[in-house]
């Protein structure tokens, strides 16, 4: 008997053990804000890039266009037209960032979401396709290097769940794959935060990061899967006070109960 009480405290300590060393991922690509900082016109990133030529500075700069591009930033302007050369531009300089650091999951993710953003900028099916087609191969080669990154799980969803459901539903599992994943992630630092403050501002962020991945895939199965019961199980998620609250109930109240 007592062997096996002695067992049994091996086992919890070890258990304590491993959870205590566990690290919480923290979030690799520079927040908006960070990214907004780093120039206010073309020819200030110019200007930098003629100066500094390394993957980190060629990663920036086409993270800035691409954020750009997105109109999470303002700084570029531009019309339709403009904005297809920017983006060209992004994917550019990510690339020489990539090409320069072959191994790094994030550069490679970036580029992944770049290149599937021009699909939005072609009326040719053909081309649609091929810009998914390599989007997805350069997403799926990111994980492969970290399987268990959330980052690059969070931004394959950004990229997948724009897409139409009736020309991709083979996208929908490895959707509702990354979003769990991300849902996990913000629980985790979410839960470490009330322990320890200085998860908090990350916490608060990816909140809100949650209920929006809820929103949208709730969104999603209502209007382009139609398909009621798991757009309900994800929109009933969506937590009061959130941005993505009231959206979420008003199309909760457009489903049969």
């Amino acid at each position: 008997m007592k062997y096996f009480i002695f067992v049994f405290m091996i086992l919890l300590l070890l258990s304590a053990y491993n959870f205590a060393e566990k690290q919480l991922y923290l979030p690799q690509i520079p927040s908006l804000q960070k990214v907004d900082s780093y120039f206010n016109s073309n020819e200030q990133l110019i200007s930098y890039l003629n100066r500094t030529q390394t993957s980190a500075a060629y990663f920036k700069a086409g993270l800035y266009i691409y954020y750009n591009v997105l109109d999470l930033i303002s700084d570029l302007g531009g019309g339709k037209d403009q904005k297809r050369e920017y983006l060209e531009k992004a994917i550019e300089y990510l690339k020489k960032a990539y090409n320069m650091e072959s191994q790094n999951p994030i550069f490679l993710t970036i580029l992944a979401g770049a290149i599937g953003l021009k699909c939005a900028y072609t009326d040719d099916f053909t081309e649609l396709l091929e810009f998914s087609r390599r989007s997805q191969k350069y997403y799926a080669k990111a994980i492969k290097m970290d399987p268990e990154n959330p980052e690059i799980r969070l931004n394959r969803f950004y990229g997948n769940i724009n897409l139409p459901y009736q020309y991709y539903p083979d996208y929908l599992l490895k959707t509702q794959e990354d979003a769990e994943l991300v849902i996990l992630w913000a629980n985790e630092i979410i839960e470490a935060a009330k322990a320890d403050s200085s998860y908090t501002e990350i916490a608060e962020w990816l909140l809100e990061t949650k209920n929006q991945v809820l929103y949208r895939l709730g969104e999603y199965f209502f209007k382009q899967v139609k398909e009621n019961g798991p757009a309900f199980e994800y929109l009933k998620r969506v937590e009061p006070g959130s941005t993505y609250y009231n959206d979420a109930q008003n199309i909760i109240k457009q489903i049969p109960h």
